[in-house]
């Protein structure tokens, strides 16, 4: 749009009163005398990828964005905020489990944007809106008073702070205010280079993982246990899929009561034993790695937790036979 209007479109554009672009939205204002289907064909006619349609004013009345334009009968124009059809005055309601700072900030946000925008006699009109739907979304007269009359202003920082961010459970608006306050109080007496940026956090009240479980033999990077009928114990990891290590460990020609070269320390144990185990309730997940986290840091940490797992409940599975030789003496 920028080349376009230094371009060909320029000497279109300096003949108008007025022409305002936000992004891909124009604001024009012309003469009587202006054919606005030529000039919508001029700007149609300027890049082949481009196709601009036009919204004229009616009964004196226009919007562009959120700001909506009256004329007077001078001339001139009457600006106040413009709401879409499907606009239902709903907001963060009151007694919401939010930060009361967020509801404050509400109300800081909507006046401002109403002084910003309202011409000074739309300002009042306007305000008298917010309130009656801040009413109606269970905010005290009191509170909404209180928050409607102060401007936000800007703090001149003279000496630049260091930011120190802190995080804390949402425990209500009493006692995050109380908090809050108290904390601010200390670094500041405190630590005056300090600028504190307090966030207040809660759970979630609906878990995001609304899916079923998988089921057990789907998870992998994990670490897993097996215990036998008689009590032996054997724990190891998994990055593949549990299924997978489960079928080596426990084959099916080990089921069918086959007998066969075991190639791990359960298929071993269980075929010198002849111990029953029932497949699906023998296996059990004692350990997951965390999804968020990269592969390699994941690997590590089943390493860790195997280790650990695996110093702590000493399973006598987990020796490798294979790799103990018995001892020979020259004279036995």
């Amino acid at each position: 749009m920028a080349s376009l209007e230094n371009g060909p479109l320029k000497e279109t554009i300096d003949s108008l009163f007025m022409y305002k672009r936000y992004v891909d939205d124009t604001f024009i204002v012309c003469d009587e005398n202006t054919s606005t289907a030529e000039l919508l064909r001029i700007f149609n006619g300027s890049h082949p990828s481009l196709l601009f349609t036009t919204e004229e004013e009616s009964d004196s009345s226009f919007h562009f964005l959120d700001v909506k334009l009256d004329r007077r009968e001078n001339g001139t124009l009457l600006r106040s905020i413009y709401r879409k059809p499907t606009f239902t005055g709903q907001y963060t309601n009151f007694n919401s489990w939010v930060p009361l700072g967020r509801k404050r900030n509400l109300i800081h946000s909507l006046c401002s944007r109403i002084r910003k925008i309202c011409s000074p006699e739309t300002i009042d009109r306007e305000l008298d809106n917010r309130r009656s739907n801040l009413l109606n979304n269970g905010y005290p007269t009191r509170f909404i008073e209180r928050n409607i009359k102060k401007e936000s202003t800007l703090r001149q920082v003279t000496v630049p702070k260091k930011k120190l961010f802190m995080s804390l459970a949402f425990k209500g608006d009493t006692i995050s205010e109380l908090i809050k306050n108290r904390l601010s109080k200390c670094i500041k007496r405190t630590f005056p280079a300090a600028d504190l940026q307090l966030v207040f956090t809660s759970r979630n009240m609906i878990r995001q993982n609304v899916k079923d479980r998988l089921p057990l033999l789907s998870t992998s990077m994990c670490i897993y246990s097996f215990t036998c009928s008689c009590g032996a114990v054997y724990i190891g990891r998994c990055k593949r899929n549990l299924r997978k290590r489960v079928a080596e460990h426990y084959p099916v020609w080990l089921m069918k009561g086959e007998r066969r070269t075991a190639k791990s320390s359960i298929c071993d144990h269980l075929l010198e034993s002849g111990h029953l185990a029932p497949r699906d309730s023998s296996f059990k997940v004692i350990y997951m790695a965390k999804s968020n986290r990269s592969k390699s840091l994941r690997f590590l940490h089943l390493c860790i937790a195997e280790a650990l797992a695996i110093h702590e409940q000493k399973p006598i599975l987990c020796v490798q036979k294979r790799f103990v030789k018995p001892l020979s003496l020259p004279w036995s």
